[in-house]
């Protein structure tokens, strides 16, 4: 999802512009704002959706950080070793990557490029 919503920021027409270091929770805020999922015009539903979304990217962080071997662990400290909470983290953000992608391809679609056709009519 990180590497989806950059890519979708790396854009021209995309306003808002990253410096590389942002968390995926600011990645999130920023992706939500540029594509007024937060909007007052977009169902009480869909809001929800972007606030949980929100907040599904720091909890995301924070099992990364605080709950895995990825950083500095005492024995004291709790560890995820279940694999089947891999499935749902990587399952979801999956899907909510995939969903920002194909969003972004139809709300924002590249302007298709004419080729000019060569004309043949050369006797050689």
């Amino acid at each position: 999802m990180e590497s989806i919503v950059k890519e979708i920021l790396k854009d021209d027409r995309i306003k808002s512009k990253i410096k590389g270091t942002e968390t995926l929770y600011k990645l999130t805020s920023i992706i939500l704002k540029e594509f007024n999922f937060l909007d007052s015009n977009h169902p009480v539903e869909i809001k929800t959706i972007g606030s949980s979304l929100l907040s599904i990217s720091q909890s995301i962080e924070k099992l990364r950080s605080e709950k895995t071997y990825f950083h500095g662990k005492t024995e004291e400290d709790y560890l995820i070793t279940d694999s089947l909470y891999t499935y749902l983290v990587v399952n979801a953000v999956t899907t909510v990557g995939l969903f920002l992608q194909s969003y972004f391809k139809i709300k924002l679609p590249r302007p298709s490029e004419e080729v000019e056709e060569e004309h043949d009519d050369l006797p050689f």
